[in-house]
């Protein structure tokens, strides 16, 4: 596709889109895609990451976002601010700069009025203290929030980082806080779930929340905000094409013992399906991997190591109603979990799995319903700058103004009326997490 530059101001895709028209995109959004897709290409990373951290103009404030590299899902929780950094610009009058945490002491960016940070979550005490360190010399007035891009619940950072930092933003959360305050078979409540359910042997563990830590905590944006899906969704991008497929569940399955024994099951309850069209294994590319799950009527997504995957927004592009272990037990934002409006739940040990494909795969009008809710909360959210409403205390914080304690509110569809379903359906199913 060929692209003419504009100096200083945009790159303009010369050939229409799949609407007829010709996009042109910001520079920002030029880079994310490119640090995107070539994320394991040395050169073309170094070209993106000396952009993100390109010199700063006098005039506004700056919030640098020291990220940590390589990682698609640690990248998502960056792509947004610069996809959305003209209008945070326009809005808040903040610049939005960005470097790896591995070229940190190299950065020429000083005196940032908000630093974000992101490290591994077993970070040694040493190497956290020389973070810290670094950034009081360079930034010694910041403001700092640390941005938590795990896939469990816990916070297991919290005690170490409770003293340093000024927010918390996490992707997902209990929609009961008292469960941080419970101890766990293993390192999560997933691995607690499995670990008893199978009868795994694992240490106890307890991750302390200090007082008042959840003063900090700001619910964040999930796995969606990774340039491919935030720019379909911001595009409109939806594939709602002819369904030829009754349920897609090509599952990965090794990992830990609880891990690999929780896909097992999945994997053993989709080939026990019966009088469907379920395309299952391994094998195929990423781009078959879409082009199927684009022809599919429903998506099977169980838990990875976190509640929250991919693949469940991917589901919600290509059109297909997302199948999905109760998520009852936690918040996200925006909420693609209301089950029978966005999602349908079924239970963890999947003993439901056979009667609700069945009735989906069967009962296109409610299928079409809630695939066209979950898409409606995707479209809303990506194209009213929800993002930028949803990080404001951030923004704030960068500017000095004071704060009011965030607000961890879900964004909830409007009632919908009843549908007929079999009474087998309509009980809640769940389970303890």
């Amino acid at each position: 596709m060929k692209r003419t530059y504009l100096p200083g101001k945009t790159w303009v895709r010369t050939a229409p889109n799949k609407q007829g028209f010709t996009e042109i995109i910001s520079l920002n959004r030029f880079f994310c895609g490119l640090y995107s897709s070539h994320l394991h290409r040395p050169a073309f990373r170094k070209t993106c990451e000396a952009y993100f951290s390109r010199s700063v103009s006098r005039d506004g404030k700056t919030m640098l976002f020291v990220f940590h590299p390589e990682k698609p899902v640690a990248f998502s929780q960056l792509n947004p601010f610069l996809f959305y950094a003209s209008e945070i610009h326009t809005q808040f009058d903040l610049h939005i700069r960005a470097v790896p945490s591995n070229r940190l002491s190299k950065c020429g960016i000083h005196n940032a009025d908000l630093v974000c940070i992101q490290t591994e979550f077993d970070t040694s005490e040493a190497d956290m203290d020389a973070l810290f360190a670094q950034i009081r010399q360079d930034h010694p007035a910041a403001k700092i929030v640390y941005f938590d891009w795990f896939a469990p619940l816990d916070l297991r950072l919290a005690q170490r980082l409770h003293p340093h930092i000024d927010l918390y933003v996490k992707r997902q959360i209990f929609a009961d806080l008292q469960k941080y305050n419970q101890p766990t078979i293993g390192d999560t409540n997933l691995m607690d779930h499995y670990c008893r359910r199978f009868q795994l042997p694992a240490p106890e563990q307890f991750f302390a929340v200090p007082d008042g830590f959840f003063a900090k905590l700001i619910l964040g944006a999930g796995l969606f905000t990774g340039d491919y899906l935030l720019r379909a969704f911001h595009n409109n991008d939806f594939h709602n094409q002819k369904k030829t497929i009754d349920l897609h569940a090509r599952l990965g399955g090794k990992g830990t013992a609880w891990y690999t024994a929780m896909r097992n099951e999945a994997v053993t309850a989709c080939q026990n399906l019966r009088g469907l069209e379920v395309r299952q294994g391994g094998g195929i590319n990423k781009q078959q991997y879409f082009v199927e799950l684009a022809q599919s009527k429903l998506c099977f997504s169980p838990f990875g190591y976190g509640e929250v995957c991919w693949r469940d927004f991917e589901a919600i592009r290509a059109g297909a109603l997302l199948l999905k272990p109760d998520m009852a037990h936690l918040r996200t934002e925006p909420d693609i979990y209301q089950d029978g409006e966005t999602y349908v739940s079924i239970a963890w040990d999947y003993s439901d799995l056979q009667e609700k494909a069945d009735f989906y795969a069967r009962n296109e009008q409610e299928r079409k319903r809630i695939v066209d809710n979950a898409q409606q909360v995707m479209r809303d959210y990506a194209n009213n700058l929800r993002f930028l409403q949803q990080m404001a205390p951030l923004f704030e914080l960068a500017h000095g103004r004071s704060l009011t304690a965030p607000t961890l509110h879900l964004t909830k569809l409007p009632p919908v009326g009843p549908v007929e379903i079999p009474a087998a359906l309509s009980a809640k199913t769940g389970a303890d997490s």
